[in-house]
């Protein structure tokens, strides 16, 4: 579909227009073919064929019918493949479209649409249309601030991350390095006969941590010196 002069912009990203009309379905008939002699499907299973002329020529006929059965249901097939690709090229169109018609009634509605709606005057100095201005004017600061802050949040969410990383790096090194000298100290007792109930156990590696962003480490720690002053403020 994408190498089609007609049908390459229904797998491009660009939205459809109203200049590249939905295809017109292509409605195909049975094929134009004589049909086989159905009749030969009512001969007796134990037939008398008879001389061997008359079973030659039931063969011959038999074998006809089986042929132009044959080219039907080529024919049948063929049909049936165009019809699926025409629905799978009409559901492509018919995508496009409902993502215009999404796009149109998700539309964000501007300022001066909320002030003026329908288009309509209104009185500039009346106490209703101030407080509209000044609510909106809130709203659009509010979302200009929430958006700042789930791109800080982000930044912080993804330096936390690599901090965390960073963190379970340095654990899974002195992991190994502890396992290492387990494994030396093992091979000594051995050596020396030691039974193995004597033997130090196997370093544990610890759970690797969860990325903490800034503001709730920040939040953790200031709880943990409120919890510390009381402490000592009754000791």
């Amino acid at each position: 579909i994408g190498g089609t002069a007609s049908g390459s912009f229904l797998v491009e990203k660009t939205p459809v227009t109203s200049s590249q009309p939905i295809i017109t379905p292509v409605l195909e008939g049975p094929p134009s073919l004589p049909d086989p002699d159905w009749s030969l499907l009512t001969l007796p299973s134990t037939p008398d064929w008879g001389s061997r002329a008359k079973l030659s020529s039931q063969i011959k006929e038999l074998s006809e019918s089986l042929s132009l059965a044959q080219k039907h249901i080529h024919a049948c097939n063929s049909i049936i493949e165009g019809t699926h690709a025409q629905l799978v090229i009409q559901n492509l169109h018919l995508s496009k479209l409902q993502q215009v018609l999404q796009t149109k009634e998700n539309k964000k509605k501007t300022d001066r649409t909320k002030l003026f709606p329908q288009g309509k005057g209104r009185h500039l100095t009346a106490e209703t249309f101030i407080q509209a201005l000044e609510m909106a004017e809130k709203v659009k600061k509010d979302g200009v601030r929430e958006k700042e802050q789930r791109k800080e949040q982000r930044v912080a969410n993804k330096e936390a991350k690599a901090a965390a990383e960073a963190e379970w790096k340095s654990i899974c090194e002195r992991h190994e390095l502890a396992v290492k000298e387990w494994q030396v100290r093992c091979e000594e007792l051995t050596a020396q006969d030691c039974p193995k109930k004597d033997f130090p156990k196997k370093p544990i590696r610890p759970l690797k941590p969860k990325p903490i962003p800034a503001a709730s480490r920040s939040a953790a720690v200031l709880e943990s010196d409120i919890d510390s002053s009381d402490s000592e403020l009754e000791t």
